[in-house]
């Protein structure tokens, strides 16, 4: 079963869903165990979101609601208790079969939508290697430097907000995002 499914399936019988999530800078993924509530669609080339309610570890922040990106989601589990919902459960009445995670790319887009992509997977666990930046390199030579830019841009928003996303910014975090804006210089342009 998908990882939406599984999601779905856990919000319509209002189950705490365990979750695997690996977040941007980090090698391997960490269980937060939340309420799941709602679905963000993939648009513009951005991943679709889970908007879910973060049960454990409770967050230090103001706010406990995160969005999970459905992409970085590895596994998921019953979080062995009922929750009671906070604001109403729109995810309950989503067709997972229908779902698109990533959304459309075709064309020129498309282009640009993969090349990003391909750069977030190269920096995902805070490594860039030879290999990795050679063919970031390569796949960014077809592309024209506004769109390049516009790439690079969008990388960078991206990694930023969900580094931003529990309201705290760690000295680990602050090294990441060095290393994130040292790789896209590398390739050609950083915001």
């Amino acid at each position: 079963m998908s990882v939406l499914k599984q999601l779905v399936v856990l919000a319509r019988r209002r189950r705490l869903a365990a979750i695997d999530y690996r977040r941007p800078g980090h090698v391997g993924a960490v269980t937060r165990v939340v309420e799941p509530y709602r679905l963000e669609e993939a648009v513009d080339g951005r991943p679709a979101h889970v908007v879910a309610w973060q049960v454990w570890p409770h967050p230090a922040t103001v706010t406990a609601w995160r969005c999970f990106r459905l992409d970085r989601i590895h596994d998921v589990r019953d979080g062995q208790a009922d929750f009671r919902a906070r604001k109403p459960v729109t995810l309950e009445n989503l067709d997972a079969a229908e779902f698109s995670v990533t959304g459309p790319a075709t064309g020129v887009t498309g282009a640009v939508e993969a090349y990003a992509a391909f750069l977030e997977a190269a920096m995902l666990d805070s490594y860039v290697s030879a290999v990795e930046l050679q063919e970031a390199r390569n796949r960014g030579a077809g592309l024209k430097v506004e769109e390049m830019r516009a790439a690079h841009a969008r990388v960078y928003a991206t990694v930023l907000s969900e580094v931003l996303g529990d309201g705290v910014v760690t000295d680990e975090e602050t090294g990441y995002l060095r290393k994130v804006r040292k790789f896209l210089e590398a390739v050609g342009w950083a915001p």
